[in-house]
């Protein structure tokens, strides 16, 4: 049995193998683990508004007992503008039912451009200045990252890249 094994190691038939149960680790189980229920981290952003960034907060955790769909954004990132006025929908059409949309811009250089980008894409949902060490405390890697967040304070979905409205609201439905 040993020595079939040794023989399967050192043959070519190992590489198909080893891409198979990589691809099964990426595509099937990372997914899995970035969706998993797991508790939202803290979060207490500035505000931004029209012309100044705070001094009022939004602290997450005073959402409680409502779902919230955080979208963590840029105003350089193209998917990120294409997104905007699907999450302006979602926030009118829920928020009656206990949604609230956020929005976390992460431009390196500050918040400055984001009460023009409001402007431009008719946002009023609330824009939260995000830059600093909020990316890795909510393992963001890709712009756009949207996170729902259950009742409870649940993470119960991320999604990278560009999503589709019905896909959101379908989410969205399954926790209000």
């Amino acid at each position: 049995m040993l020595d079939r094994l040794r023989a399967f190691w050192n043959s070519r038939a190992v590489y198909p193998f080893i891409a198979v149960v990589s691809a099964l680790v990426v595509f099937v189980v990372g997914p899995w683990i970035a969706n998993r229920p797991r508790p939202a981290p803290a979060l207490n952003l500035a505000i931004v508004h029209e012309n100044t960034v705070g001094p009022d907060r939004m602290d997450l955790a005073t959402l409680r007992g409502k779902v919230v769909l955080l979208d963590f954004w840029a105003t350089w990132c193209g998917p990120c503008a294409r997104l905007s006025p699907t999450l302006q929908r979602l926030s009118r059409r829920y928020e009656s039912r206990g949604l609230v949309v956020i929005g976390v811009n992460v431009d390196e250089d500050g918040p400055g451009l984001v009460p023009a980008f409001q402007r431009r894409f008719g946002l009023t949902y609330t824009q939260l200045a995000g830059q600093g060490p909020i990316q890795a405390a909510w393992e963001i890697r890709y712009l756009p990252t949207t996170v729902l967040i259950d009742r409870t304070g649940m993470i119960r979905r991320v999604a990278s890249g560009d999503e589709t409205e019905a896909s959101l609201a379908h989410e969205i439905e399954k926790h209000l």
